[in-house]
């Protein structure tokens, strides 16, 4: 991994930290960020409370769905999970998204060495894959636990991590501006509460060449389907599970806010297409629950903002 990546920065002001051991000091706000085993930890203090809230549901929904890998092997193979996997047919879209992301990897950078910043990187999967690629990734997520959160690889691996896990919310990022050639939100940007606040923020992270990819997110064109999807999603998980569903996120995004971004940025949005199998799965969705299935479209933003362009 490239020395002094990523150059860190203060989530509340913006200035220079100053290291002190695994703990990173800012003079400015007289703030302290410690490391947990061994991953800075960047959220802000007013924010914990709410943050260990939401993270309690969080785990009892990720592991009731049995999300987190057990074991090495496990989380070597992801995206391309055994088929015994319960959540194999989601790992098999996933790796479908994945070959898209590599394939556009490659032919807008060719054989770059690329800075990038995987955002919402959950147990790193996709981090630990582009690093054995020869890039110089940052995996970026509030969820430190081993098997489905950033001490994963740490857990998991002898040897040092291959990239640099960072506990930060979206919208308080630890990074000084156009410090990546490319940022990757991989099934997390509707975990955003404000998904274009947050990608406002996010962009000017991004190198003035760079792409900002946003995959497997599930969008609507209209605002009602996806609090369809959100409270039928609670009313099963408490009915058939007695848990809550976890809030803090959106949980979708709209077609009509995603088209606003091309005012300000170049956007490229391709269709993801999963087979005839997911669309038969729209369908149902469709009679079934009553409303219009989401979209998983695969986006990639590209250019400045118009005001820093001037």
């Amino acid at each position: 991994m490239r020395n002094g990546f990523p150059e860190y920065a203060c989530p509340r002001c913006g200035g220079q930290l100053r290291k002190d051991g695994e703990t990173m000091r800012c003079k400015v706000d007289s703030l302290e960020f410690p490391a947990f085993k061994g991953i800075p930890d960047f959220i802000l203090p007013e924010r914990r409370d709410a943050i260990e809230s939401h993270l309690t549901a969080y785990r009892a929904l990720r592991s009731c769905e049995q999300w987190p890998c057990a074991s090495r092997a496990a989380f070597e193979r992801l995206p391309f999970a055994s088929p015994a996997d319960r959540n194999a047919s989601v790992w098999r879209l996933r790796g479908r998204t994945f070959n898209t992301l590599i394939t556009d990897l490659k032919e807008r950078f060719g054989k770059q060495s690329l800075r990038i910043l995987d955002a919402g990187a959950g147990n790193g999967w996709l981090s630990y894959r582009l690093s054995r690629l020869g890039h110089h990734v940052a995996a970026q997520d509030i969820l430190v636990d081993s098997g489905d959160g950033l001490a994963t690889v740490r857990d998991f691996y002898s040897e040092p991590v291959p990239f640099a896990p960072v506990r930060a919310e979206f919208d308080s990022p630890p990074f000084t501006p156009r410090s990546f050639d490319v940022i990757i939100f991989n099934a997390s940007l509707h975990h955003s509460p404000d998904p274009q606040a947050t990608l406002a923020r996010t962009m000017n992270l991004l190198d003035e060449n760079g792409a900002l990819y946003i995959a497997d997110s599930p969008e609507f064109k209209d605002a009602r389907d996806g609090e369809l999807m959100l409270s039928q999603r609670a009313r099963e998980l408490s009915v058939r599970h007695s848990i809550t569903f976890p809030s803090g996120g959106k949980g979708y995004l709209l077609w009509h806010e995603m088209e606003r971004l091309r005012d300000r940025y170049a956007v490229e949005r391709k269709d993801s297409s999963f087979g005839p199998a997911f669309a038969v799965r729209r369908l149902i969705t469709r009679i079934r629950h009553r409303r219009r299935a989401a979209s998983f479209p695969f986006y990639v933003i590209t250019g400045v903002p118009i005001s820093r362009s001037r």
